[in-house]
């Protein structure tokens, strides 16, 4: 199973919600640049009627094509979710049954219904998100450049910083929702398995056994959830705490600096819109990036599940031979047990009459 084919197929969507997004960012920022010129406008006596116009069409275009973004992406998003999950649904019914005897169940159903819901819209929207995100905070720099470069360097300083902090976050909520998938695999494969010999837990009264067995895979599935939930609630205060450091020190700087003539107060004003326009992109930058290690993780055990043999490569494949590098490399979960060969039954003579 190919999950870069299945996303090619959809790129049409991809593309088309992803320039909307583009397009959408642009006419954000041309917002702040036009209130500027309005207040210029204001400060001169000249006439506001088209600084005021430009202001709503540039707000009515931000809101069509950001709906348009967020539709086509969502879309596209089910679309190769549905894909993922048909192909990862047709070759395990087409896997060869040694293989397949090996998996833990409840973990190929993790894999094949949750896995795949991360994988297919993570891919697309915080994909999606995290270049429009780039696009507006680029962009922002660049016009905010353009406005005043010292007051640019004060806010790249502590905006960079919180960044470096975020970057290292995102790392480790990679590692830990690999294994929060991992373990709540386990839980569903230690619950399918009780489920279907409860006769047998019944008749040898073992509930109380098996429930503390349950607990203890649910509790070290909660536990691992916890830290990702840790981990990723970090990320957002991180970027808080160097955007308001920023805006405390562009606006006590800049108003000194319009208070003795150096800073136009249209260009400060300007500004400052910049600066708040790229607190959410930026949050959203590193959310999507977070996000982004989350997807990997399942992608990964939906790419393992995937590359389970299929009936039509056994007859490749030299008889009594395992497949090379298959057995115990490609799903972590897998069983390594080898199910004993049934000893053919003794052939009985019939009595000659």
């Amino acid at each position: 199973m190919n999950l870069r084919e299945t996303v090619r197929r959809h790129r049409v969507l991809l593309i088309s919600g992803l320039s909307m997004g583009l397009a959408g960012a642009a006419a954000k920022l041309a917002q702040p640049w036009m209130l500027g010129r309005l207040i210029e406008a204001v400060a001169l006596d000249e006439p506001v009627a088209w600084p005021i116009t430009f202001i709503v069409m540039f707000f009515l275009a931000d809101a069509a094509l950001s709906a348009g973004h967020a539709y086509a992406i969502g879309r596209a998003g089910e679309n190769i979710v549905h894909d993922a999950r048909r192909v990862l649904g047709g070759r395990l019914l087409r896997s060869q049954i040694p293989h397949f005897s090996r998996l833990e169940h409840g973990d190929v159903f993790a894999r094949t219904v949750s896995d795949t819901s991360i994988a297919g819209l993570v891919i697309a929207q915080a994909m999606a998100q995290m270049v429009s995100s780039v696009l507006m905070v680029a962009g922002g720099i660049v016009l905010m450049a353009r406005l005043d470069w010292p007051l640019l360097l004060t806010t790249v300083g502590c905006l960079g910083l919180a960044s470096g902090g975020a970057l290292l976050l995102a790392r480790q909520v990679r590692i830990a929702a690999l294994r929060n998938r991992e373990r709540v695999g386990a839980f569903g494969s230690g619950l399918q398995r009780v489920l279907g010999a409860l006769t047998t837990v019944k008749a040898s009264r073992a509930e109380e056994r098996e429930t503390q067995e349950l607990a203890r895979l649910a509790d070290r599935a909660r536990r691992s959830g916890i830290r990702v939930a840790g981990l990723g609630s970090l990320l957002t205060p991180a970027m808080n705490v160097g955007t308001q450091l920023s805006l405390a020190v562009v606006i006590s700087w800049g108003m000194a600096r319009v208070a003795t003539g150096s800073l136009p107060a249209a260009d400060l004003t300007a500004f400052v819109m910049y600066l708040f326009y790229l607190v959410t992109p930026l949050v959203l930058l590193f959310l999507s990036i977070g996000q982004i290690q989350q997807g990997r993780a399942a992608v990964q055990r939906v790419t393992e599940l995937g590359t389970i043999p299929q009936e039509e490569e056994e007859g490749e494949e030299e008889e009594g031979e395992e497949p090379e590098g298959k057995e115990g490399a490609e799903l972590p979960r897998q069983r390594r047990e080898r199910e004993p060969a049934a000893e053919p039954a003794p052939a009985h003579a019939s009595p000659s009459r």
